[in-house]
């Protein structure tokens, strides 16, 4: 059996702490990538957050595996404007498709 580390580091290329540091960074990027998107949005605060969190993931994922992009000397900020990318791309999907 795959340990959560292993699965980790295989399947979105960070470590343990990183994964708590993107989760929590998650919880607050979904607050302000909301903010930052005009529109009213039928999603509540748990929803909110859980789309922050997904940003962060989507952010890692890509920033990780194609773009490489290097945004800052202070991993904590450069994580931030990853995670508030990701956030954004995926509540302009959600948006089109509720308007679709």
């Amino acid at each position: 059996m795959e340990t959560l580390s292993n699965f980790l580091q295989t399947y979105l290329g960070v470590d343990l702490p990183t994964f708590f540091a993107i989760t929590l960074l998650g919880f607050v990027v979904g607050l302000v990538s909301r903010i930052l998107m005009p529109g009213r949005d039928p999603m509540g605060v748990i929803g909110t957050c859980l789309l922050g969190l997904a940003g962060a993931y989507v952010g890692t994922f890509i920033n990780t595996n194609y773009a490489g992009i290097h945004i800052s000397a202070n991993p904590v900020v450069q994580q931030g404007i990853i995670a508030l990318g990701g956030s954004i791309i995926i509540l302009a999907v959600l948006k089109l498709i509720r308007s679709a």
